[in-house]
C-alpha cells in the first residue's frame, strides 16, 4: 500500500502537477529539490542513513532521501521542474532519481 502511494505521487510529479499552500512561498532559483515551507513536525531520512532528522526551510533533498510529516503537519517542496507541491499530515515520500521513459511502438501496434 505504501509503495502504491509513492508510485502515485511520482506519477503526479511526472505530469507536472502543482499545488501550493501559500502565496508567500519563496521559489528557489536552482534546479534542486528543496523544502520551501513547513509547519509542524517534518523529518528527513537522508539516503544511506538510519536516523530521521528534523527538516528545515530551504533544505535540499537528494535522490533516495525520504521525507515524512507527522499529524497536523505539512511541507511544501519545490521540484526541479519549478512546481511546488504540498504534502499534508501523515505523509511519507521518497525522492527518486529523475529519468525519462521512452516507449517504442512497432508498426502495426495500435
Amino acid at each position: 500500500m505504501k509503495k502504491a502511494f509513492v508510485i502515485n505521487i511520482l506519477i503526479l510529479l511526472s505530469l507536472g502537477s502543482t499545488v501550493g499552500f501559500s502565496q508567500s512561498v519563496p521559489v528557489p532559483v536552482t534546479n534542486a529539490i528543496q523544502i520551501v515551507e513547513l509547519q509542524g513536525r517534518v523529518q528527513i531520512l537522508p539516503a544511506g542513513t538510519t536516523t530521521w532528522q528534523t527538516a528545515s526551510n530551504n533544505e535540499i533533498l537528494f535522490p533516495a532521501d525520504q521525507l515524512r510529516t507527522a499529524g497536523n503537519s505539512r511541507v511544501a517542496v519545490h521540484w526541479s521542474d519549478q512546481s511546488i507541491i504540498t504534502f499534508g499530515a501523515s505523509t511519507a515520500i521518497e525522492i527518486l532519481p529523475f529519468s525519462f521513459t521512452f516507449v517504442v511502438r512497432q508498426k502495426g501496434c495500435f
